[in-house]
């Protein structure tokens, strides 16, 4: 696609790309005895180097803990390293710390912005290290193997790591011969993932299962009271890749397994870490902001797996045989494994790090344990069904068996068939096709959502795996309502998969409107709406509304904002991340650089409830969520230049902004002249 750019665009991308975006996050809590570091250079002789921080969406908790909000006066520490295919044999050349230019103390999705004072624009290989804590970090001149081996938090602190590659360094001259970043180096530190160094644990009743049984907490037993900032396989000796090339985490397997293709990282726990909620001492209490016995979502350090001290759940609960009967209190123990029920063969998972651990109870049959430690001494209970899955993996596995999908989510919104893949593997090695035969599909015909599917046919992909593959049609789209399905991919053991369809006509937003200032809801009245400042760094925000009945397999939400002038940036108070592509207007000419773009993520919370000025869900006099009755959406921005800096220095300027969406009506007619009227386009004047 092409683009047209005039001079007061190129002046407005200048300056947007001078803020290096990485996706990074927040480390929280304290870290491990800062130690000195006699034989590294201070740093000096450099460039300052802009940094924007993104912090990712995570759950909330009533005090600063886990997957809390920020504290303020959060502090970047990067850490420079050589760079060599051994992190043995690569150290440390310079500790380079940041300074903080917003505040910090925001809500996870936020950004926060520091500037890395005297970069010094090496053309030699280095690689950095990314890490966030309330103060900065410090190290002794070792390895990178050592370092990161050795930094770590306690105590409920959060840590969030991330490694970037310079094999060409990150420093060039410009035409006056002054030291700047390379392009290649801004591309590498715009969208950078990170790694949180916990893990979740969350627990489910399914519907069918609530007639006789009543989830009133869980506890976590074996618990690690520290944990590395960053992952080391030091069975490999090397970082193990946690996302794919997309940013997307990898499944379970991917980064577990030993077999071909799989990095066998089992996770990796701090010299002499200690544990809290033993067995020999079972006595929970209110940790990090979560209640004994709470329904909400757990929080753990990194634990690869021991078998004289796993960690596992209790689950506490009312059950009760029939609706007559009375309830009774019962404790329930729940390993952390995949269950093969009819071969008996389980694989007990390793707790890594950003994996969200999901305890789905299907059915309860018989009554617990009366007491806690009494579940605590006895076997993992057998009269509850409970499905431990880490969410949204596509492999899964009981130990002896892997079972891969493509998908666990297909949503139609139009008629074209999707084709969807699966593919049995035993442990320890990839299968050939003969293998797939193994596995069996239920559910996967004609049905609410499904029109036809076509017959199971080996497919070979690019890299040589063998899949079965399978082509689904859907009916019609209704035109109103939503239409749900779902169908599941088994092994002859019974190990698998499910897979939720939703078919919908693209939705529509509604009540796309721009506002001057940064209010946290939309204004009611219609004074200045279209509006924006025509001085530099003012403050706007778009607001749009999501329909109602939205179902909850299609969250997050991820909706990309592009102006067709460059004229705006991220707000640094918002939950914006600058991310860049192709435009979505109509082009007509090769354009000279990627579109800057801004990436806004909607959890089903966001969707459900409102959220206050530091977007923590708000809630009421009783402790209940208020509703986001209208599920409005807000995007902070601010302005980039004022107009008399502009070319010509215009009186006025008119700008379009497209929300674009893949299951919404985002765009219309193809032509410049129809660009204010699709219907995801907000429109905005400046005027001096």
């Amino acid at each position: 696609m092409n683009i047209v750019f005039s001079e007061e665009d190129k002046k407005m991308i200048k300056r947007l790309t001078t803020y290096i975006a990485v996706a990074a996050s927040l480390a929280l809590g304290a870290c491990s005895e800062e130690t000195l570091r006699p034989d590294v250079p201070d740093a000096g002789g450099g460039e300052g180097v802009r940094v924007s921080i993104a912090i990712p969406d995570m759950p909330r908790l009533a005090t600063r803990a886990f997957g809390d909000t920020p504290a303020a006066d959060l502090k970047l520490t990067v850490f420079e390293f050589e760079m060599g295919s051994d992190p043995t044999n690569i150290f440390l050349t310079k500790i380079y710390q940041a300074e903080t230019l917003t505040q910090t103390n925001v809500t996870n999705g936020a950004t926060v912005d520091f500037r890395i004072n005297d970069l010094l624009m090496t053309e030699s290989p280095r690689v950095l290290h990314f890490v966030v804590a309330p103060q900065h970090l410090d190290a002794r001149y070792a390895s990178e193997a050592v370092v990161f081996s050795n930094l770590s938090v306690r105590d409920n602190s959060q840590a969030y790591w991330g490694r970037v590659e310079f094999p060409n360094g990150y420093g060039t001259v410009d035409k006056d011969m002054k030291p700047q970043l390379t392009d290649e180096a801004k591309q590498k530190l715009t969208g950078v993932n990170v790694l949180r160094n916990f893990a979740k644990v969350s627990v489910e009743v399914a519907t069918a299962a609530t007639s006789n049984f009543q989830l009133t907490g869980f506890e976590l037993v074996n618990v690690p009271t520290s944990g590395t900032v960053a992952p080391y396989n030091s069975g490999r000796q090397k970082f193990p890749r946690m996302f794919d090339d997309a940013g997307t985490m990898l499944g379970y397997l991917a980064v577990a397994g030993n077999g071909s293709g799989q990095q066998g990282y089992s996770g990796i726990m701090p010299a002499n870490c200690g544990f809290r909620n033993l067995e020999e001492n079972f006595s929970p209490v209110a940790d990090g902001g979560r209640p004994a016995w709470s329904t909400r979502d757990a929080y753990l350090y990194e634990h690869p797996f021991e078998s004289t001290r796993r960690t596992y759940v209790i689950l506490r609960g009312n059950y009760r045989p029939t609706t007559t009967d009375a309830w009774q209190t019962c404790y329930y123990k729940i390993d952390l494994v995949r269950l093969n029920e009819e071969s008996g063969m389980t694989e007990y998972y390793d707790i890594l790090r950003n994996y969200d651990f999901h305890i789905n109870v299907t059915g309860v049959s018989a009554p617990g344990a009366s007491t806690a430690s009494e579940a605590i001494s006895g076997v993992s209970y057998n009269n509850i069904s409970a499905d431990v899955d880490a969410r949204d993996m596509l492999q899964i596995s009981d130990g002896a068996n892997i079972v891969e999908v493509s998908k666990t989510n297909i949503i139609f919104t139009n008629t074209t068939p999707v084709e969807f893949l699966y593919r049995y593997s035993p442990v320890g090695g990839f299968s050939s096709e003969t293998t797939n035969a193994k596995l069996h599909t239920n559910g996967l015909n004609a049905g609410d959502v499904i029109a036809s599917v076509t017959a199971p046919e080996v497919y070979t992909d690019a890299d040589g795996v063998v899949w079965v593959k399978r082509v689904i049609t859907p009916k019609p789209i209704p035109e109103a309502g939503t239409r749900e399905q779902s169908f599941y991919v088994v092994d002859a053991d019974g190990l698998g998969r499910e897979i939720r369809l939703v078919a919908h006509v693209p939705y529509d937003y509604s009540d796309i409107e721009v506002y001057p200032g940064s209010e946290n809801d939309r204004p009611t009245s219609a004074a200045g709406q279209g509006t924006v400042s025509p001085l530099s760094g003012q403050p706007f925000t778009v607001y749009f509304n999501l329909p109602a009945g939205m179902p909850e397999a299609m969250f997050p939400l991820t909706f990309i904002l592009e102006s067709n002038r460059q004229n705006m940036e991220n707000n640094p108070i918002g939950t914006l991340v600058v991310t860049s592509g192709q435009t979505g207007f109509p082009t007509t000419e090769v354009y000279e650089v990627p579109r800057i773009k801004y990436r806004k993520t909607v959890s089903y919370a966001e969707y459900l409830y409102k959220t206050d000025a530091n977007n923590n869900l708000i809630t009421d006099g009783a402790g209940n969520y208020v509703e986001n009755t209208d599920h409005t959406v807000r995007c902070r921005f601010r302005t980039i230049n004022s107009l008399a800096e502009l070319p010509g220095a215009p009186m006025q300027t008119v700008t379009y902004l497209l929300i674009s969406n893949d299951y919404f009506n985002c765009t219309g007619e193809n032509t410049q002249a129809a660009v204010p009227t699709w219907p995801g386009v907000a429109t905005f004047t400046r005027t001096r």
